[in-house]
């Protein structure tokens, strides 16, 4: 899918999570706004039970972005926001309905103005085509209201002007938070390059930190072994029926780890070389990865980026137990399941919350993330194509 049909969450998935606490101070507010107007306008309502539905309707509403816009269940799903655009257009309609044997105008009405609001609460998590299309949607609804509500028809003003002033609102919020998305997705597009310059570049490092890294384990198998014993060959200058056993069982071993590396991946030399850099004995060391098929290798460039990062921060999460750390990778058909457990000795809560904007950008890259935590035990499940 290119960057047209993405949303804001799916470009950036870290400025997606940040957006979030304004994303719930905005739901507030909208609920709070409605309680208010209801209350100013409580003299215009004709069916005070429909009035407390619409209030109802608009709290789901509000619950619903809330809940879709948290960074567990992300990409926000495009049934959560059909549902939270329906309960917005049933607010504003409930809305109109409570008045429609009183004396309140629909411009007075507070259902159009939530509806604008609830879209741009929704912008940073949604594609700008789906809110231009639902503001469409709503402006339709609304405008249906104000031409045949009872009050328009009593007013003096011409039909068009209530019409007018009824959609103006609903449509100037709407298409502007359609136009906002728009333009934090490409300011999210500006900065991809630079992204994958960093990107490369740590690639690069950690490539070289693996190499570097093996040059040196392997000189020191030459020096505890190959060297003393050409050592002691030259000083005796002889060779021995045990010198020619000692040579092969030499040989042996480092054919022998010759092998291991070839079937090493680099999701092993990533947990080696995240516990050297830590320089923390407790760290757990490549045997904790268990992929017999090297089914790691079937990984994208981002997917691995993600999936270094991820395992970075876990490792360096407060209250993490080396011996409850796991990573198994086994096929599935053309996909390639993929299962971390971490024992975290805190709060549910807590490690949520530390590890929350990982998980986001961990269910963008991959979809279909499964996040599972039963003190103290974390359970992460997700695949991709292997290729």
């Amino acid at each position: 899918m290119s960057n047209s049909g993405k949303s804001y969450q799916q470009v950036d998935p870290v400025g997606g999570y940040s957006a979030r606490p304004v994303t719930i101070l905005g739901c507030a507010g909208v609920v709070i706004y409605a309680i208010v107007e209801t209350v100013i306008g409580w003299a215009g309502v004709s069916m005070p039970a429909v009035a407390f539905i619409a209030l109802a309707a608009t709290v789901l509403a509000a619950v619903g972005v809330v809940y879709w816009s948290s960074p567990l269940r992300a990409p926000f799903p495009r049934f959560g926001f059909a549902t939270i655009v329906l309960l917005a257009v049933a607010a504003m309609s409930l809305d109109a309905m409570a008045s429609w044997n009183g004396a309140v105008l629909p411009p007075g009405e507070w259902g159009p103005v939530v509806f604008g609001l609830t879209m741009v609460e929704i912008s940073p998590y949604r594609p700008p085509r789906a809110l231009a299309f639902a503001t469409t949607f709503g402006g339709v609804i609304a405008g249906v209201i104000a031409v045949t509500h009872p009050a328009t028809q009593l007013s003096d003003s011409p039909t068009i002007v209530t019409f007018i002033a009824t959609v103006i609102p609903l449509i100037s919020l709407g298409f502007g938070s359609a136009a906002y998305a728009s333009a934090l997705r490409r300011s999210s597009g500006w900065l991809q390059p630079e992204s994958d310059l960093a990107a490369h570049a740590a690639i690069e490092e950690l490539r070289e930190n693996t190499m570097r890294s093996v040059q040196l384990d392997r000189a020191g198998i030459l020096n505890r072994t190959v060297v003393p014993f050409f050592t002691e060959v030259l000083r005796r200058d002889s060779l021995s029926r045990a010198d020619a056993a000692e040579a092969r069982v030499i040989s042996a071993s480092i054919r022998a780890l010759m092998i291991a590396d070839v079937d090493r991946s680099w999701l092993d030399d990533l947990i080696d070389q995240i516990a050297r850099a830590r320089e923390d004995g407790s760290l757990p060391g490549s045997e904790v990865v268990q992929d017999s098929e090297r089914l790691a290798a079937g990984m994208s460039k981002e997917q691995r980026i993600v999936t270094r990062v991820l395992l970075v921060a876990l490792l360096g999460q407060p209250g993490f137990d080396p011996d409850g750390f796991a990573i198994l990778l086994a096929r599935k058909g053309a996909s390639c399941r993929v299962k971390i457990t971490a024992k975290l000795d805190k709060d549910e809560s807590i490690q949520r919350s530390g590890l929350a904007p990982y998980f986001a950008v961990l269910r963008i890259v991959f979809g279909d993330l499964q996040v599972a935590f039963q003190s103290p035990t974390l359970t992460l499940r997700f695949s991709y194509d292997h290729r």
